[in-house]
């Protein structure tokens, strides 16, 4: 299995060095855990152990990360985890959380108390390609009665020290006039978008066009972009260009 590193959202916002623009890829996550109702009760941050061996910037840029993350669950008063496991294994016994090595009945013990409905039941969900590793093949089997969504992308407002939006990033080879979110997405959709409300924040969803199977196959120069609420579902907000979507004129 594999999954995809980066994407040319990232790799513009890498050149482009904007700083409003908080994400974790590769093998580290921002991971919001929700109970059946979609409601948010616990943010973490959670990475793979070769992830400390890479160049600085991202080591920075994940460091960032895991700062967000934090404060999300500092605004939304939720509890916070940083958990750490061996990206590299097929399996896995132990995992590294807040600092301190657990074995995974602790884990799920941990999710117990800060109030997930866990169990030792599998998801229904499909396993997502995209997807590869250990933790989240353990996550997938054992709190099969919860849900996990991660954030793709956080703007965050520096000076106000606040999070001003959070985004979902979708693509797919439909043209940008005839994608739409799909239903299947929904339930993922309605957990971030509740944290986005917890939060005061806004949530959109952006899509953009691959070009081709290639691993960064996709062209961001254009974006659809969507608003979402689980009352509503998605609402088209327009096409705008890659220049348009960081200045953010649609959230005024």
């Amino acid at each position: 299995m594999s999954y995809y590193a980066t994407n040319a959202v990232y790799k513009l916002l890498e050149a482009h060095r904007n700083e409003q623009f908080i994400w974790a890829s590769g093998t580290a996550w921002i991971l919001l855990y929700a109970d059946n109702t979609a409601h948010v009760r616990a943010v973490a941050f959670v990475s793979g152990h070769s992830m400390g061996s890479t160049d600085s910037q991202i080591v920075d840029r994940l460091k960032a990360a895991e700062t967000t993350a934090n404060l999300l669950a500092e605004i939304a008063q939720l509890p916070f985890a940083v958990i750490q496991f061996d990206n590299r294994a097929a399996s896995i016994d132990r995992v590294e959380l807040n600092g301190n090595s657990i074995e995974l009945s602790a884990l799920r013990d941990w999710f117990s108390k800060v109030g997930l409905p866990v169990n030792a039941g599998a998801t229904q969900k499909p396993i997502n390609s995209a997807e590869s590793s250990a933790y989240h093949n353990w996550q997938r089997n054992n709190l099969g009665s919860i849900k996990v969504s991660d954030v793709d992308l956080i703007r965050i407002d520096a000076g106000a020290k606040s999070v001003a939006e959070l985004v979902e990033l979708k693509r797919s080879f439909d043209p940008l006039e005839k994608w739409k979110p799909y239903p299947q997405d929904f339930d993922n959709f309605n957990v971030v978008a509740n944290l986005a409300n917890r939060i005061g924040a806004k949530f959109t969803i952006a899509y953009n066009q691959r070009v081709s199977k290639t691993e960064i196959g996709d062209d961001a120069s254009r974006l659809s972009l969507f608003s979402y609420s689980k009352s509503n579902g998605p609402q088209i907000l327009g096409v705008v260009t890659f220049d348009q979507f960081v200045k953010g004129a649609y959230l005024s």
